[in-house]
């Protein structure tokens, strides 16, 4: 047999076999595919693009300075389609110029669309300099306070300073009170801080102040105020006139390591060329001592100080022992130091002379001697009074002289008649106040021993002013010299003493109980053949809270069993409690309708009892699922919301997202999107669900390696984990920022329904579930009239969910129970 024929017969041997193997390759009729071949989105590093699908054309405006040479995309387009060599979420391109990107449709047909990415303009808007020629000053510029500092010569006018400014963009405008501004040629008036405005070319303005500060003139002081010695209670007495200081210190001091302190006026103090610091040198006093004090301006002032050693046994006491004023006694503390005399309302402290008596050598107020019964002195502040022992050696004593200014009593005559407790020593009156006391207008009665008594800046008549005490303000009792003492005021209100129960009812079944105020029962009456033994009640009061026993009760969720009565107590803020006891009976059985009584049976039968059908996992209490829905359609907006982000309103699943956004379960992104065909990640469906249905946490903890307690969804994730409705990964992660697979999702479903509890549809034929690992689940949810497939019969099990598509499977699973149906198609109505 020839090459040749040995070749075609080899040939046409594989032919046949491979067409018994496939023959569906050869007979089987193709499949139609969709020619879709459009952008639905499109965006490069979160700036959205505007798709001209007409011209086939996308447009992306992003901000100034943007690295457009390498930038990612995130698309989105037609059902089946693909983008040739790009992947959205991955692929990054050079924007620099025009980009032709192809989009492939199901059918293999293409079209090119020209991506045009434009940088925006310029948002730079620093000044960076400011300063001024006339006078010459350079302005300091604090670029993280936006601030702008300069200095100009005293008597400088700043009324029309005309700065000189650059900014770091020429493009951008600087304005003042909204008037653009020229460098050098635009006059301010600088007496106050001034805000400069740096407008860039994008519309974005940042504030700058800038003060003008006129330098102050230099100070002259140059004077020692106190001269003592810091190991010893020996003050110093000065001479102005002669700039001489003299100390007495006890017989046996070591003058040659005396350590003094001191304050001055001056900048600085030198001796012998080198800084003193107060308290810290030791100085060598045998012979006097020549201090030099700096003033600012570069003046010195040169001080004698001279220490003179008492002689042997001399004494050593200082006390003040007696001190009085125009024959008022005054109160000497001798633990404190200080003298307290109180005069008359109304005398004048200017010029008064005091008599004391001490036990030391001499008295000084600073360098005046002062002498009992004759110095005359200012009384309207402290005076420090200085006794000198014989051995050199002081003690000082604060004197203060106040006028009686006393508020002997503060009553209330109106609204109520209440006595005010007055404590002298913190300056406060007290009130013990009834709950629901109006305090908005009242009245008082009052004594004082000073000139008269100022409330909000009202002076008070006593048993006349009326005042407004609701924010309890400070009370001043004012002497002649316009000094005030504030007493503040403290009002103890009572507590409310409300207690009562003032509705009583049962959402399942509908059913409205009777208070009876006088004997604090309730009375209520539910259907024939309502379970008594689980009944959650929906309540109000007036009281704090509401116990059954020791149980504290929340309206709408609590569950109690109705089978006897059951006693609410409701408490008031004040600690009383009121019992009301509720009554729960079941109306009897309905009438069959027949005009003849039916016979009695002969063999007695359970009596029948009825419990709402649910379609949920044990994980979920339908009925609280309904309080819980109908609670949220309740607070729902009178207007269901609409169009609550601006790339939904073409969008297919625009109304469940409007209808979820109205019960408060999704809020968008802060740009005012959705991004419904954006993957929604596994913490971000596990919150959802959390927020949905109220779902208690187990007592079953469970928890991921990956999910830490201060992940934002850790919450969600761990109720959810607690139930068994959500299991993670064999190697004990969760991957909470992994985007949910559809798979994944009706896994998760299956845990939340009873399948085998809801009717049946007609069964859904997916082509790609098979081998899927939770195929039947897919197929039993599908039948369920809970998830739809997408194009050409495909579930796509392995694909990431949509934000979208995760919502409405939610609403599907919500809608099997036909009383949240009808609550929800009520809300969207």
């Amino acid at each position: 047999m020839s090459k040749i024929s040995k070749r075609t017969l080899s040939v046409a041997l594989v032919l046949s076999l491979f067409l018994s193997l496939f023959p569906q390759m050869t007979f089987a009729s193709p499949a139609s595919s969709s020619n879709d071949k459009d952008f639905l989105s499109f965006s490069v590093e979160g700036n959205l693009g505007i798709i001209d699908k007409d011209n086939h054309t996308i447009s992306v405006v992003v901000p100034f300075r943007s690295a457009v040479t390498n930038m990612l995309e995130i698309f989105t387009v037609s059902d089946g389609a693909t983008v040739q060599n790009h992947t959205s979420y991955a692929t990054r391109t050079n924007y620099s110029g025009p980009v032709h990107l192809t989009v492939i449709a199901e059918d293999g047909s293409a079209q090119v669309y020209t991506v045009t990415v434009t940088i925006g303009p310029s948002n730079i808007k620093s000044i960076r300099t400011f300063n001024l020629s006339s006078p010459a000053s350079t302005g300091f510029i604090d670029d993280e306070a936006f601030a702008i500092f300069l200095t100009v010569p005293q008597g400088t006018d700043v009324t029309a300073l005309q700065p000189t400014f650059t900014t770091d963009d020429g493009g951008a405008q600087v304005l003042v009170n909204g008037v653009v501004q020229t460098s050098g040629g635009s006059p301010q008036n600088f007496t106050h801080p001034l805000t400069y405005t740096v407008k860039a070319l994008d519309g974005s303005t940042r504030n700058y102040t800038v003060t003008v500060t006129i330098q102050r003139v230099l100070s002259t002081a140059k004077e020692f105020t106190s001269f003592g010695l810091a190991s010893l209670s020996s003050v110093g007495i000065i001479d102005e006139s002669n700039y001489t200081i003299a100390l007495t210190v006890p017989f046996g001091t070591n003058r040659a390591a005396l350590v003094p302190s001191f304050v001055s006026t001056g900048t600085r103090v030198l001796l012998n060329g080198a800084q003193q610091v107060s308290g810290e040198g030791v100085v060598n006093f045998t012979s006097p001592v020549n201090y030099v004090v700096y003033d600012e301006a570069g003046g010195i002032q040169i001080y004698t100080v001279t220490v003179t050693v008492a002689a042997a046994g001399a004494s050593a006491t200082k006390e003040m022992l007696t001190f009085s004023i125009a024959g008022v006694e005054g109160i000497v503390d001798e633990t404190a130091h200080t003298v307290v005399v109180t005069l008359p309302n109304g005398t004048s402290r200017t010029h008064l002379k005091a008599t004391f008596t001490t036990s030391g050598a001499s008295v000084r107020i600073g360098s005046s001697v002062q002498t009992s019964g004759s110095t005359s002195n200012d009384f309207t502040s402290t005076q420090t009074y200085t006794v000198f022992a014989e051995n050199g050696l002081m003690q000082n004593y604060a004197v203060t002289v106040v006028l009686d200014n006393q508020l002997k009593s503060y009553n209330l005559i109106s609204p109520i008649e209440a006595t005010g407790v007055i404590d002298p020593v913190h300056h406060t009156i007290s009130f013990d106040i009834p709950y629901g006391t109006d305090l908005s207008i009242t009245m008082a009665e009052f004594e004082t021993t000073g000139d008269r008594l100022v409330i909000n800046g009202d002076i008070q008549e006593s048993g006349v002013t009326e005042n407004d005490l609701r924010l309890a303000p400070i009370i001043y009792t004012v002497d002649s010299d316009n000094s005030g003492i504030p007493y503040t005021l403290i009002l103890n209100r009572g507590l409310n003493p409300a207690k009562e129960l003032t509705s009583f009812s049962f959402a399942n079944p509908q059913t409205i109980g009777a208070v009876d105020q006088s004997h604090h029962t309730v009375a209520i009456t539910v259907p024939f053949g309502t379970d008594l033994t689980q009944l959650t009640p929906s309540f109000t009061s007036t009281g704090k809270e509401v116990r059954v026993g020791v149980q504290e009760q929340a309206s709408g969720v609590t569950t109690q069993d109705f089978t006897n009565p059951v006693t609410y107590s409701v408490y008031a803020e004040d600690g009383l409690s009121q019992d009301y006891v509720v009554t729960v009976a079941v109306a009897g059985r309905p009438s069959s309708g027949d005009d003849h009584p039916s016979p009695t049976p002969t063999t007695p039968t359970e009596p029948e009892t009825s419990s709402p059908a649910t379609v949920y996992s044990p994980a979920i209490d339908q009925t609280k699922l309904e309080a819980y829905l109908k609670s949220k359609v309740e607070q729902a907006p009178a207007s269901p919301v609409s169009g609550a982000f601006s790339d939904i309103n073409q969008h297919w699943s625009k109304s469940n997202i409007d209808l979820f956004v109205t019960l408060g379960f999704i809020t968008g992104y802060q740009d005012g999107t959705f991004r419904p065909n954006a993957p929604i990640t596994r913490a971000e469906f596990a919150a959802l669900i959390a927020r949905i249905f109220p779902i208690e946490t187990s007592s079953s903890s469970r928890s991921f390696k990956d999910v830490k307690e201060e992940y934002w969804a850790s919450q969600a994730i761990r109720t959810l984990a607690s139930n068994a409705i959500l299991s993670g990964y064999a190697d004990g992660s969760f991957r909470p920022n992994q985007a949910i697979s559809r798979a994944e999702i009706i896994a998760i479903i299956s845990r939340l329904v009873d399948f085998n509890a809801v009717e049946k549809h007609e069964p859904a034929s997916f082509n790609d579930v098979a081998g899927t690992w939770n195929a039947d689940v897919i197929r039993a949810a599908a039948a369920a009239g809970i998830v739809e497939g997408r194009a050409a019969g495909t579930f796509a099990p392995n694909e990431s969910s949509t934000r979208a598509e995760a919502l409405s499977i939610l609403l599907r699973v919500l809608n099997l129970s036909p009383e949240i149906k009808t609550l929800l198609d009520q809300l969207k109505a």
